[in-house]
């Protein structure tokens, strides 16, 4: 694939979205490594039912875009959940079809931000590292490229609250892999360099939790929790450091903080959340931060709203940030 290709399926995007009630499309990320990198894509539609939306989810997926989607992220929302993205990733958006939406910056918050992204991703895609390693055999090696480009820029963000040089080193390795024409050929060293890395991203969890930005975020949090994925896979969030378990990993309970506030409400994304987190009875927790009450507030009504949307679709991928719990007995709720 090379970048030609790129702009030929940009333009296919847009004939198959035409007069389909799509209101708009965004691009995110970049397109930087023809040949490994993907297209991850937002597709804004009205809140209703759009007839057309199944077919052109699989079509995404079929004949000259199938490179391009067949392990992409396809997220869809309304306009309002668009325009208020930047509260929940720092993304890098490009209109490729329809209306031009005008994104709330959220400036004000920045800081904040930053910090909240590195404790939803940083625990992870460590997992998700871990697993592709003990799955090797198995792993896609685009995708798992994907994931080490992802955790790169989740080390990033971390080297602006703390100074590690191992973060440098890492990045640039990555960068080195990516760079590499001839990578999807050489299997074995991308499994060596990712063991290295996960044993590092390990040491990184606790070393930035102990950061003085962590500490000045005014928060109380206590207990267990523990976050239960599709594949049976766990992050489990305690101070009790325990012997390593299969098929997880063990954080600080800090990192619980963008996902916990959610569980306390008893709306449509509480109740599909609590199905998959186990909670001690001995876990609390207290924010005690306005900006951050007001970010998580926020999200929350914007991901229950875009469940709602999906479900009157009756489609039960393209949910941001919790996609992986949302399935068929939703609509049950």
């Amino acid at each position: 694939m090379k970048k030609k290709d790129y702009i030929v399926a940009i333009k296919n995007i847009s004939k198959l979205f035409a007069n389909k009630n799509i209101l708009s499309a965004y691009e995110y990320g970049s397109y930087k490594n023809p040949g490994l990198s993907d297209i991850d894509l937002f597709i804004i539609i009205k809140n209703k039912k759009n007839s057309y939306l199944k077919k052109i989810i699989n079509n995404l997926k079929k004949k000259e875009l199938k490179f391009f989607f067949e392990y992409s992220t396809i997220m869809i929302g309304n306009e309002s959940f668009l325009k208020n993205i930047l509260l929940f990733d720092d993304l890098r958006l490009n209109r490729i079809f329809g209306k031009s939406i005008k994104i709330n910056k959220y400036e004000k918050y920045s800081d904040l931000l930053l910090l909240l992204s590195i404790l939803e991703w940083l625990p992870e895609r460590t997992l998700r590292l871990k697993e592709n390693i003990e799955n090797h055999k198995k792993i896609n090696l685009r995708q798992h490229l994907g994931l080490l480009n992802s955790l790169k820029y989740t080390y990033l963000k971390v080297d602006k609250c703390i100074k590690n040089n191992l973060i440098t080193y890492y990045c640039k390795k990555i960068n080195l892999l990516r760079n590499d024409k001839n990578i999807l050929q050489k299997k074995n060293k991308i499994l060596i360099f990712s063991r290295k890395i996960l044993r590092f991203s390990n040491k990184l969890i606790y070393e930035f939790s102990k950061s003085s930005s962590i500490k000045n975020l005014n928060f109380e949090i206590d207990g267990r929790l523990t976050m239960k994925f599709q594949n049976n896979w766990k992050i489990i969030y305690s101070e009790m450091k325990e012997e390593k378990k299969q098929n997880s990993i063990m954080v600080p309970p800090i990192y619980s903080l963008p996902f916990a506030f959610h569980l306390k409400n008893s709306n449509t994304l509480s109740k599909i959340l609590k199905k998959k987190f186990k909670i001690d009875k001995n876990y609390r927790i207290k924010i005690k931060n306005k900006k951050i009450n007001f970010i998580f507030n926020k999200r929350n009504k914007l991901i229950n709203d875009n469940i709602e949307l999906l479900i009157m679709n009756n489609i039960f991928k393209g949910l941001y940030k919790f996609g992986w719990y949302l399935n068929k007995n939703a609509k049950k709720i």
